[in-house]
């Protein structure tokens, strides 16, 4: 999958390679059938970091990607009106970069976290 689609765009196209129906995908990821079938027609409705991760998982998406196009599609919203969306932001822009991370930079992440 290329990284300029949008999330909607991937989350169609890869729910429909998989042959699993919106009702389906949403039941999965705890959301509703109405907000899978706004994010994938590019609506503002919006996905958490937990559900855009179980999306990737299954329906066999790099979640690198998931998270990276979930980080894009929340840069209308406020940042870190909490923790839990500062933390969420955080998570998705470190998986968005990676694979482009240094050893080092890995390392002091590490430390960081406590590994």
């Amino acid at each position: 999958m290329k990284y300029d689609r949008s999330l909607g765009d991937t989350l169609r196209d890869a729910r429909m390679r998989a042959g699993l129906s919106q009702p389906e995908v949403a039941r999965h990821i705890g959301a509703s059938v109405q907000r899978v079938s706004d994010v994938e027609r590019g609506h503002r409705a919006r996905l958490t970091h937990a559900q855009s991760l179980r999306a990737a998982a299954l329906l066999d998406v790099s979640p690198a990607l998931m998270l990276s196009l979930w980080a894009r599609r929340r840069e209308d919203v406020p940042l870190y009106r909490t923790g839990e969306e500062r933390r969420d932001y955080v998570a998705a822009a470190l998986s968005a970069v990676w694979d482009s991370l240094t050893q080092e930079a890995v390392e002091n992440i590490a430390k960081a976290v406590g590994l």
